[in-house]
């Protein structure tokens, strides 16, 4: 591990309040080189979180922390707009015939000790509805739909913020695994729509326009122990994951849960067959974050924790700093085909189903686009 890396560790643990100070003073040299490994895995407002609690002999000069401020006032921003917008979106769906639960984000930024920190990226919204009907309605509105998936569709831009309208809200690329997980998700569908949270209450100093807050519906805690897990699971194969996600997870797990709801879980996280990505999780999570004993679902695995974290140091922010994927955008659609088959397999030793699956579920997930 490089010093800039360990150093970096160490403010993540001084933010989520896991170590009381970074341990040494640096120079501006090295907060530079921390502040870019917090941008390249969208983490830049938490570090301000982090210079608010250590000691003050051990806060960079003035010019980094004037960019470093003003980075987090820009997230803070963000964040207010997007939970402000929220409930939008959760109506406009509503008045079409479709109730929506919101996934991932600005739900998952509640978790936060501050809900302001968390940089949002989009609205994904899981509505309730037949996808034909669901798919019909977006390219109503939408013709020149961007994105078709055999989860979600591109919906039109509220606002200026993408939004993601999901029919289901995640797949695996085996049929027996993804069977599996929506019937999973048919069990747990009624209690996640009922699961009504009010989402606002972030301010950024100099905000003066009016904020109104959101009350719509996101993911019970038991359903985001695997829900979000299962989120990181499909980017790692997709293109890369950064610390971000994993920090999402690391406050899922932060709330809490009884041996039973343990037991559930784990046993849910083995008929996905991914009850050893969980042990990889919980040794990340744990280097990372120092994650304590007691909120991990299994025991981590230091070697396919290892693996992991190499694979998330490379990538950055959703693979956008991974040079394997270098020059991927422009290659033809069969040169992205083999290039992704070629990423999978430094994958298949540990995850064998899902690897094996992928190529199978492209040519399948090709003709279903084209036929909805």
């Amino acid at each position: 591990m490089t010093e800039p890396t360990k150093s970096f560790f160490d403010l993540l643990q001084v933010a989520v309040g896991a170590r009381a100070d970074m341990g040494r003073v640096r120079t501006d040299e090295e907060w530079g080189a921390i502040y870019a490994l917090a941008a390249k895995h969208k983490l830049e407002a938490l570090v301000l979180s982090a210079l608010d609690r250590v000691p003050a002999e051990q806060l960079p000069s003035k010019r980094p922390m004037m960019r470093i401020y003003a980075d987090a006032q820009k997230v803070r921003q963000k964040n207010a707009r997007f939970n402000a917008e929220l409930q939008r979106v959760a109506d406009h769906y509503a008045a079409a015939g479709f109730p929506g639960v919101i996934l991932k984000g600005q739900g998952l930024a509640a978790l936060y000790d501050d809900p302001g920190v968390r940089t949002p990226g989009d609205i994904d919204i899981w509505l309730d509805g037949r996808t034909r009907d669901i798919i019909r309605f977006v390219k109503s509105e939408n013709p020149n739909v961007h994105e078709l998936f055999c989860h979600h569709i591109d919906c039109q831009p509220f606002h200026g913020i993408e939004v993601e309208a999901h029919f289901w809200p995640s797949w695996m690329n085996s049929p027996f695994g993804n069977a599996r997980l929506r019937r999973w998700f048919n069990a747990q569908k009624s209690g996640q729509f009922a699961h009504i949270v009010t989402l606002g209450g972030v301010v950024a100093e100099g905000d003066t326009e009016a904020r109104p807050s959101s009350t719509v519906a996101v993911p019970t805690p038991a359903f985001n122990r695997v829900y979000v897990l299962l989120h990181i699971y499909r980017h790692l194969f997709q293109e890369g994951i950064g610390l971000r996600q994993l920090l999402d997870y690391y406050y899922v797990l932060k709330q809490g849960f009884t041996e039973e709801e343990r037991i559930q879980t784990v046993a849910t996280l083995r008929r996905l067959k991914m009850r050893r990505f969980a042990s990889a999780v919980m040794w990340v999570l744990r280097e990372v974050f120092a994650l304590e004993r007691k909120y991990m679902l299994v025991e981590p695995s230091r070697k396919d924790g290892e693996f992991l974290l190499a694979e998330i140091l490379a990538a950055g922010n959703f693979g956008q700093y991974d040079a394997r994927n270098a020059g991927l955008g422009t290659a033809s659609e069969g040169g992205k085909f083999f290039r992704k088959l070629r990423r999978l397999a430094r994958f298949l030793r540990s995850y064998p189903s899902e690897v094996l699956w992928s190529p199978f579920f492209k040519v399948w997930h090709f003709f279903w686009r084209h036929t909805h």
